[in-house]
């Protein structure tokens, strides 16, 4: 999705698809925070180990 974004906002020269992709990238990591707090609370440690092993978005 990045990079059609991306690809899209350069075709486009303007600065709104560059606005919406900005606005889609925080939500996405506020999601994501509030997604962990929830896991962390459900699984504990357990969770938290994974976190460790594994990065949040790649």
């Amino acid at each position: 999705m990045v990079s059609t974004d991306t690809g899209r906002e350069i075709w486009l020269d303007c600065w709104w698809p560059l606005a919406v992709f900005s606005a889609e990238v925080i939500l996405l990591t506020l999601q994501v925070r509030s997604e962990e707090k929830r896991l962390e609370k459900d699984f504990g440690e357990e969770y938290i180990a994974y976190k460790k092993r594994v990065r949040r978005f790649f």
